[in-house]
Parts: C-alpha cells; structure tokens; sequence
C-alpha cells in the first residue's frame, strides 16, 4: 500500500548547471559557481571539456563520451570532478546507469560540495533502485542548494520512503508543507505513505485537514484524508471523507465495497449492506468473499430473510462449510429445525471433524425430539474443549428429560 501512493519520480533534465535565477549573493551560489567555472580549470581540462562539449552540439554522444573516457585513461594525474560529472551526464543519457552512477561518484569524491554531481547522482541512483544511495546524495544536493528549492526536498523525501525509512520521509514532508504550499497532491500522497509505513498516521491529522479545506471539491483530497483515518481506525471520519469523495465522483467498484467495510466497522451495518449492494449492482458479478460481506451485514442488520436469499446465491456459485453452517443458524433462529438441519450436515460433510457442527446438530436433534442422534453429536462435540461446556449442558438436559420420561412411564 505504501509504495503504490506514491508517485513515480520522473527525472527532470539532467542537472548540468545550478539553475536558473539562484541567488549570486550568498556563500553557497559563489562556492557552485566557482566549481562550474571551467576557467578554474587546468588548460588540458577545458580544451578536453571545449571538445566534448562540441561533439555533444552536433549530436555525436559517442564521440564526446569516448573522448572523455580517453582523457581519464591518459591523464590519471588530471582526474577532475567536470570530466567526471560531464561524462557521467552523457552516460546517463544513453541509459548506462550504472556506469554514470561510477562517474558521478568519483565527481563527488573529487568535490564534495559539487551541488549538480550530488544531485545528478541522485536521479541515477534512484532510476536503478538504489535508493538508499539516492537518499544520501539528494540529502547532500539539499544541504548544497542555493536556492533551496522545494522539489528536490521531496524527492529527498521519496528516496528515503522506497528506501524503507518511513520515519526519516515523514520527517522531511512535514517540514516542507510547513514550508511551501503544496503544488498538487503528489506530496500530501508520499506524507500519507510515509506516514502509513511509519505507522504514525496520527501525526498527519492536521495536514490531512488543511488539505481538505484547501481543496473542498477536489474528490481525491478526500480519498486521501479517508485513508489517513482508517489507518488510525477512526471508521466514522473514515466514512465522512469516503461518502464526500462519492458526492464530488462516482465511487469505483472496490471503493464501494471499501466504504461498505467501512460503514460494517463503524457498526451501521444497513448503511454497509446499501454500499455492497451497489457495488455488487454495477456489473452483476459476485465473488463468493464479496457475497460473505453481505451476508455479514444483512446479519448484523437483522435482515435474516436478505441473508438467506444471499446465502443460497453464495452457495450456488461456490459451496463453502461456513456458508452452510450460517444458513442453518440463520434456519434455526427461525424455528425451521429440520431446515437448519439439513444446511448443517451440508456443512460437516465439508469439515467433518469440526466439532461446532457437531453441537449445532445435537441441538437441532434436541428440537426435533430425537434423543438418541442428538446425545451422539452432542457427545462428539465434547471431544472439543472449546465446545465441551455447552454440549456437555446440553447432554445433562437431555439426560434429565430421559429420566422424567422415565419415571412418567
């Protein structure tokens, strides 16, 4: 559940530059400058990096990545982090993660604080599911950003939640949207996640809340608060978000059926009945899990006689043990013993060895006045401690009327 709320990180253009409109003031931007700043460079560096750069605007990546890879191999003692960073660029590119991810790593290990090369070692890391790697040098790229942008402190964030570490996820969320207003529900979807695997969705109840004032008539706004109080069980807010997400669009099938779960943990069974009714309507097709749920509710609501017609369909399409053996109780509260009878042999032709048949049988027997098959169940019933006390009572009540048929007679 928690990776499939997530958004995929879709890779932007690769960073090759710190960005436009950063700050030129501060410590930071001077510091990205000056290691972009080819002039810094030695003469071999630029010249080489002049001539990649031309391969690269005529389209002849081959080219510009083999001449760069040549001049690491002639020139070890000139090994430098804008060789390094262009080539793992260009091999990024051709879909060579792998391989950029070595070259971005030895830029970084060149210049630590390269911003681009952490950054870009990020997206590759990421892109080969190395997310703990991604996690660490997107930490990096947001410590060395200049213009602190708000982005790639989510993408920070998504790293570490595939990375499986919720909490440390949760952690950078909250801290942006407290922040920044969020550009679209990508943000709040990995909060929730982060939230979910961290098992702290009490954490995020006041984001979830502004989100739904924010966004009053957006539907999956809702959806995600309703999400966020099912994990803290709190099924009436639950229901509240779900039942608005039906008014703002039609609810899918498998989110009918969720409401209707919902609606039977929040202990309004009629109103779970309603919504598995619906849902079961949409196509007319049924599972037989489906059907136990609203089997479940229609018993829950007292509407015995919709169980029983549900109950027939759930046994037509797939015969189970525990359908039958709800069918003959639901028979037996209706005093039609010899019915109830009939849908518990059913049952225990299909789990002979349980026992709760056994006693179920034993009183219906006692209902139908046939003293000798009811002592028989009852006394297999025993062999279960778990239904041992009220088969055993049951045995002594039916021993106490043979005793007073005997002495009447």
């Amino acid at each position: 559940m928690v990776r499939a709320l997530v958004i995929p990180l879709v890779l932007a253009t690769w960073t090759v530059c710190v960005g436009a409109g950063m700050a030129t003031t501060t410590a930071d931007a001077h510091r990205q400058a000056e290691l972009l700043d080819t002039s810094r460079a030695p003469s071999r560096v630029q010249r080489t990096l002049f001539a990649a750069g031309v391969h690269q605007d005529r389209g002849e990546m081959d080219q510009a990545r083999a001449l760069l890879r040549k001049f690491l191999a002639d020139h070890p003692d000139l090994d430098h982090h804008l060789i390094r960073h262009q080539l793992g660029l260009l091999l990024a590119h051709a879909d060579s993660l792998v391989a950029a991810r070595e070259q971005l790593e030895a830029a970084v290990g060149l210049a630590p604080d390269f911003q681009p090369a952490w950054r870009n070692l990020a997206e590759a890391a990421y892109g080969l599911g190395d997310f703990t790697t991604a996690a660490t040098a997107f930490t990096r790229a947001v410590a060395l950003d200049p213009v602190h942008l708000p982005e790639l402190r989510y993408y920070e964030a998504v790293a570490y939640l595939l990375g499986d570490r919720p909490d440390r996820s949760l952690a950078l969320m909250i801290s942006l949207l407290d922040d920044h207003t969020a550009p679209d529900l990508a943000w709040h979807r990995v909060l929730l996640a982060a939230a979910l695997g961290a098992d702290r969705a009490a954490d995020i109840t006041t984001h979830m809340t502004i989100l739904t004032d924010d966004r009053p008539d957006d539907p999956e706004a809702w959806l995600l608060a309703s999400r966020q109080a099912q994990a803290m069980a709190d099924y009436d807010r639950a229901v509240g978000a779900l039942t608005v997400t039906g008014y703002l669009r039609p609810l899918h099938r498998d989110e009918l059926f969720l409401l209707g779960d919902l609606c039977a943990a929040a202990d309004t069974p009629t109103r779970a009945a309603r919504h598995y009714e619906t849902a079961l309507a949409m196509d007319g097709s049924a599972t037989g899990a489906e059907l136990d749920r609203l089997v479940a509710a229609y018993l829950a609501a007292f509407a015995t006689d919709r169980a029983l017609v549900t109950l027939d369909r759930r046994l037509a399409l797939e015969p189970t043990a525990e359908a039958w053996r709800l069918k003959g109780e639901v028979l037996y509260g209706q005093d039609l013993f010899a019915a109830a009878l009939t849908a518990f042999d059913a049952a225990a032709d299909m789990a002979p060895h349980d026992a709760r048949l056994d006693l179920l049988r034993g009183y219906c027997c006692l209902e139908l006045e046939q003293p000798d098959r009811a002592a028989g169940y009852l006394r297999a019933a025993m062999r279960d401690e778990r239904w041992a006390a009220p088969a055993g009572a049951a045995l002594e009540h039916l021993q106490r009327l043979d005793r007073l048929r005997q002495r009447g007679g």
